[in-house]
């Protein structure tokens, strides 16, 4: 049993590093190798494997209730599999399959009652405080090198291609990566870990030394990633929170206030610490900013050619960049990027059929978070999934990549439990 505790709390721990084994690489009709065609095994799938197998042995499993009814591992068997009728490379759907039945596990075991919340939300910050540190080394030092042992890509402001601020007067700041694949994915965690922590303070005073770290890597992070899409849904989440207590006349406890003040200094007096690249981040006039806007935008114009290529079954779990290959084989690889939005990719490879039942059983998630409002826990629920909505209408991680999966999961787990355990 307390293995298996301690398996879990570790999986959590280690969801921003990325230490995988690559078995394969996949090609493009061009014969070049792409991001999105690399089949991986992560070293967190496999503690996950390691904790279920632990589970199993640590007797008869508690809170099967969400499992059945939301999040049981069929509906990831029939989504997905829709795809393989339609799919341009099965081995790519099946790999890519195969880490939404890993995300799947990550649920039943975050769900597992016999593991408190609180300590499952702890992980997920304590996990964030050396990921952390590692960006603000990138940042300072304007460069990262690479480490297979522990998931890490190359990466360096003079680089082109490499996410980075660039100031008015041509100086190129390179954005936070931490252990992830891309500043806006480090920061969609820190924005995760930031609700998390507004959570943990609702029981602890921000003089708990953890808490204290916790929030000047959170909220220091936070900035660091220049993450526009982060910082917004982060602030919708906040708002929604605030609007919750308002509608349901709750006030939070008298040792959560400081805390939470605490914390919104912290990230405040990193945000006037960088206040120029700040100010170019969000001015999109610049040239770096206008054609990543115009990147995005250019996106849309091409999703045409893979949405008509099989609308109603899809073409399957990651198949999206090959089948844009295929339409635009001139491009270079790595222009071959998913669409940056998460809703918008699920339909183009689940199809219409598979994206109506997933629908149909977010909004019964949602319906049931909804009738707990009135409870903290439900509060924090509703903002944790308005937090993730917002993430997923300006990118596409959360689905079609692995560490996007898992903290979909995580999202969806925390916010079961908070809603109907966690009173």
């Amino acid at each position: 049993m307390r293995l298996f505790r301690w398996a879990t709390l570790l999986a959590v721990f280690l969801l921003p590093w990325q230490t995988r084994w690559i078995f394969e690489r996949r090609t493009l009709p061009s014969g070049e190798g792409w991001e999105y065609g690399q089949l991986s095994l992560y070293a967190v799938e496999i503690l996950i494997m390691l904790a279920l197998g632990l589970r199993m042995l640590a007797g008869r499993p508690t809170n099967q209730e969400p499992t059945r009814r939301f999040f049981h591992p069929w509906l990831l068997l029939l989504l997905p599999g829709l795809g393989l009728i339609r799919s341009a490379d099965p081995t790519l759907t099946v790999a890519s399959w195969g880490h939404l039945l890993f995300a799947s596990g990550f649920i039943v075991l975050l769900l597992d009652a016999r593991i408190r919340s609180p300590h499952l939300l702890k992980s997920f910050v304590s996990g964030l405080i050396p990921a952390v540190l590692l960006g603000w080394w990138q940042l300072l030092m304007g460069e990262s090198p690479a480490s297979s042992l522990f998931g890490l890509a190359s990466h360096a402001a003079a680089v082109p291609g490499d996410a980075v601020v660039q100031l008015e007067d041509g100086f190129r700041l390179l954005r936070a990566y931490g252990p992830l694949p891309h500043p806006n994915i480090f920061g969609g965690f820190l924005a995760v870990g930031f609700l998390s922590l507004i959570a943990l303070f609702h029981r602890r005073s921000w003089q708990d030394p953890f808490l204290a770290v916790g929030s000047l890597a959170v909220g220091s992070g936070l900035i660091l990633t220049f993450s526009r899409s982060s910082w917004v849904a982060l602030l919708v989440g906040v708002i929604v929170f605030v609007l919750l207590m308002l509608w349901e006349r709750r006030t939070p406890p008298h040792t959560a206030i400081p805390a939470i003040v605490f914390l919104l200094c912290v990230t405040a007096a990193t945000a006037i610490l960088f206040f120029k690249p700040i100010v170019s981040r969000v001015n999109i006039s610049l040239p770096l900013e206008a054609n990543s806007l115009a990147e995005r935008l250019g996106q849309w114009s091409a999703w045409d050619d893979v949405w008509y290529a099989a609308p109603w079954t899809g073409v399957g779990v990651g198949g999206y960049t090959l089948i844009l290959a295929q339409a635009h084989p001139d491009s270079p690889s790595w222009a071959y990027q998913p669409i940056h939005n998460t809703f918008v990719l699920l339909v183009t490879e689940v199809g219409v059929i598979g994206m109506l039942v997933f629908g149909w059983v977010l909004f019964r998630y949602v319906y049931i978070l909804w009738g707990h409002r009135a409870w903290s826990g439900g509060m924090f629920a509703l903002s944790l999934m308005s937090l993730w909505f917002v993430l997923g209408m300006f990118d596409h991680y959360l689905w079609s990549l692995e560490p996007g999966l898992m903290l979909t999961g995580f999202v969806l787990a925390m916010g079961w439990r908070m809603a109907k355990q966690e009173r």
